[in-house]
């Protein structure tokens, strides 16, 4: 089942100004749509039926049936106002158990909102190229640095012949070195850092396959990853 209010925070920053009054209609309103009509949620967002259909689709869904159905099994599993992230939010001169508490419930989840992102498929196509691949290449910039650091120590425990250097200029050099048998491994969250997308163009010159650690939305990383 596809979470639906997942993919509306998720979609939100890339919303046209009319969408993103849909999204966050749905983010305040989410028990109360499930028992709308298409035209009356129309008339509620100031909006037109095709222009919620569009809507439903870049979310991924087949139209607002659809769309409802998966908004009422996530009111169904899980508290609205949790879902929505309202009661998760860290007030002035709030105490520390309830600070732990909060940021652990957040922890659990995004690791649960994580896991119905998943395709299992692809995860297992991913380790099959970790596995066969001559040199396995990390590239990242800024925060995200971090993130590759910690699964280029990993992979270094595993003994797998893995690369990484922090410096760009580094990289961009090992990008343009990279072959076929090389398997090509981007970090960036934002999925538009322009360094990291000069060396994915270099990669995919050389034809070495890339995968992507990046956010959910379409971003030109997604987009160029393999």
């Amino acid at each position: 089942m596809k979470d639906a209010l997942l993919k509306v925070r998720e979609y939100k920053e890339i919303m046209t100004p009319t969408e993103k009054e849909i999204a966050d209609y749905i983010l305040d309103n989410a028990s109360l749509i499930c028992n709308l009509t298409i035209r009356e949620f129309a008339e509620n967002t100031y909006s037109s039926p095709s222009s919620i259909v569009r809507f439903c689709k870049k979310l991924g869904f087949e139209g607002f049936n659809s769309f409802q159905k998966s908004l009422l099994y996530d009111i169904a599993s899980h508290n609205e106002k949790e879902a929505n992230n309202t009661t998760l939010s860290l007030k002035a001169n709030e105490d520390i158990s309830s600070i732990i508490n909060k940021v652990s419930r957040g922890n659990i989840r995004i690791i649960e909102e994580s896991k119905k992102l998943i395709d299992e498929d692809t995860i297992a196509h991913c380790a099959s190229l970790l596995s066969s691949a001559r040199k396995i290449l990390l590239f990242a910039t800024g925060s995200s640095c971090s993130v590759a650091k910690d699964f280029y120590m990993k992979l270094l425990r595993l003994d797998m012949p893995v690369i990484f250097d922090e410096d760009y200029h580094i990289q961009l050099t090992r990008a343009k070195n990279s072959t076929e048998e090389d398997l090509a491994i981007i970090f960036s969250y934002s999925g538009q850092s322009r360094e990291i997308i000069d060396c994915m163009d270099i990669l995919k010159k050389n034809t070495a396959t890339t995968i992507a650690l990046t956010r959910y939305t379409p971003s030109p990383v997604s987009k160029a990853a393999d």
